[in-house]
């Protein structure tokens, strides 16, 4: 490993990012659903619900 580890800069964009909702809302059923599938299941749900959200944002 050598000394400039991580020290190295990047360009970022002066531009806004994505653009994210305010608000996200999460069908009960669906979490109550994943949680008997056990908690990976849970987050893999709520991310996916997160994505959809953002994809229909754009």
């Amino acid at each position: 490993m050598s000394k400039t580890y991580q020290k190295t800069e990047t360009d970022t964009p002066d531009a806004p990012g994505v653009a994210v909702p305010e608000r996200v809302s999460v069908a009960m059923a669906e979490i109550a659903e994943s949680m008997q599938e056990g908690l990976l299941a849970l987050a893999v749900g709520a991310g996916m619900q997160v994505m959809n959200a953002l994809m229909e944002a754009d």
